[in-house]
């Protein structure tokens, strides 16, 4: 007999559960790329391996420090410029995929004090709806993930 699934203790460790999943599913689809290949447009989006996850970074690390750590960073928010969509000549897997996972830490640290998901900040949202927000933001970029992976090299599965 299976044993028994149990669940999160609690609404907070839920969220973060689905999403360090969705993170998860879009890293794993980095794997095994060439440099290449990371850079290359299979479909008709404009994204690539690279741009969609460096992407997925600095659109967390914006949420997280405006909305869930409540911090006035200036820059974050408007974007100053379209560079988060584009690529640099530095910009490799290792170097993509470590910004994303320095930004993961980051907002892990930030998620372990968080007690509260109801109070409302300045711009009027919650936590709740943050976090809500960027597993739909993640899940839906690890999924264009998927397509793009999958027309680069057939590759399918989680």
């Amino acid at each position: 007999m299976p044993a028994a699934f149990e669940g999160p203790p609690n609404e907070l460790a839920g969220l973060s559960m689905f999403l360090e999943e969705q993170r998860a599913a879009v890293l794993r689809k980095l794997d095994g790329l060439s440099e290449v290949q990371a850079i290359e447009h299979p479909t008709a989006s404009e994204f690539c391996m690279l741009t969609l996850v460096k992407h997925l970074a600095y659109v967390e690390r914006r949420w997280f420090q405006l909305e869930i750590a409540r911090r006035d960073v200036p820059g974050l928010w408007p974007p100053p410029d379209d560079s988060e969509l584009e690529l640099e000549p530095a910009d490799t897997i290792e170097k993509i995929r470590r910004l994303y996972e320095e930004i993961i830490d980051q907002d892990r640290d930030i998620l372990s004090v968080v007690t509260d998901l109801d109070s409302l900040s300045a711009t009027g949202l919650n936590r709740r709806w943050v976090l809500l927000h960027l597993i739909e933001e993640t899940a839906r970029h690890a999924g264009h993930a998927d397509l793009i992976r999958e027309s680069i090299d057939g590759s399918k599965g989680p």
